[in-house]
Formats: structure tokens, C-alpha cells, sequence
């Protein structure tokens, strides 16, 4: 409410305004914004938050009893990190739902991309959740690097995956694969030879 509206005045039956003077009242153009009433605590409701709108960057190491909290909150083109203690090195995927089940939130409708170590060769395997993630183990969404990278579309990064897993291209490690799948920019319908620095 406009603060001309919510002040009220009482006014004697003697006053009178001297015929000289003009008085002008000055209204904004635009309508006033009114306050929602709310008629207790079961129907107040928060619609949305700052932070829920954002995409989610980075989360804290879940362990395998947060797998629902974790299928909530993860969307394809992901990635993910994986350790079992402090010293272990780290293992990197990358999350693809099933076309269509994005929404259901169903860990078995989740694939995601790794390196397997194939004599000596790292190559391309998809693991479904429970063998990527195993009881013991800790996991977290660790997309740090789109504070300085763009992250491709979903589109794009189900390309780069099917493209590294029909190819033979030399991978540093887990994180280099995602990172390569996440945000590497490369033409692949008219390159033969891909750049994976």
C-alpha cells in the first residue's frame, strides 16, 4: 500500500479550504502492489528461492544412504566425483539419465560415464549408479569448473560421450574425460582427429 493510502486523517466539521487555495493530488502511474493476506501457517508457501533457481555447482560428499538426495538434485551433464577415503584417488563420471526420466528420480535410470582401465588402455565404460557408486563410498556433484568454463547442452555432451566411446582417444584420467565431455569445444561432425588437451 502507497503511503498516501494508508494515512488517515480526522478532520473537524468546522475546517474549511479558503477557495484560493487549490489542492492537487499526484498519484503514481502505475497501480499499488499489494501485500498477499495470509490467513495462517499452513497457506504460506515458498514458491522459489535465489538459490533453488540456480544450477547446482558443487555439493557436499554424500554417502550411500543420501542416493535419493542425490537423484533429486542431479541433472544430466553432470559431474560427479567419487572416493572412498582421503588417500584414494579420485574417480570422475559423468551423469546421463534415461531419455524421458529425468524427472523420475529413479537411481536405476541413471548412467554414468567413466574411464575403465582395459590393459593398460583407458577407455570409455558406462556404469549404472550402484556400480559407479558402491556402499562405502562417498560421492558429490563437482561442476567447480563452469565458474570459468561454459558447460555445453545436454545435446552436446551426449555427442562428445557417444563420439569417445566409439573412438580411440588417449585419456589422462577420469577428470580429463569429463572435462573434455563437459566443456571441450570441438566440431565433431567435420573433425577426424580430436583435440583432448
Amino acid at each position: 500500500m502507497m503511503l498516501y493510502e494508508s494515512l488517515h486523517f480526522q478532520v473537524s466539521d468546522h475546517f474549511e479550504v479558503p477557495s484560493s487555495v487549490r489542492l492537487n493530488e499526484r498519484r503514481p502511474s502505475a497501480p499499488p502492489i499489494s501485500c498477499p493476506k495470509r490467513n495462517g501457517p499452513k497457506e504460506f508457501g515458498r514458491t522459489n528461492s535465489y538459490v533453488v533457481g540456480q544450477k547446482l555447482r558443487e555439493s557436499k560428499w554424500l554417502t550411500h544412504d543420501e542416493m535419493k538426495i542425490f537423484c533429486a538434485v542431479v541433472e544430466n551433464g553432470f559431474i560427479v566425483e567419487r572416493k572412498t577415503d582421503e588417500d584414494e584417488i579420485k574417480v570422475f563420471g559423468i551423469v546421463i539419465w534415461d531419455s524421458g526420466f529425468e524427472k523420475s528420480k529413479d537411481p536405476e535410470r541413471i548412467s554414468i560415464y567413466s574411464l575403465k582401465d582395459c590393459k593398460n588402455v583407458l577407455k570409455v565404460h558406462k556404469y549404472t549408479m550402484c556400480e559407479f557408486w558402491p556402499v562405502n563410498t562417498s560421492i558429490r556433484i563437482n561442476n567447480h569448473c563452469d565458474k570459468s568454463e561454459t558447460p555445453h547442452p545436454e545435446d552436446i555432451i551426449r555427442k562428445h560421450i557417444a563420439h569417445a566411446e566409439k573412438r580411440k582417444l588417449k585419456w589422462h584420467n577420469s577428470e580429463h574425460f569429463t572435462y573434455w565431455c563437459r566443456y571441450a569445444q570441438v566440431d565433431l561432425a567435420r573433425s577426424k582427429h580430436v583435440s583432448i588437451r
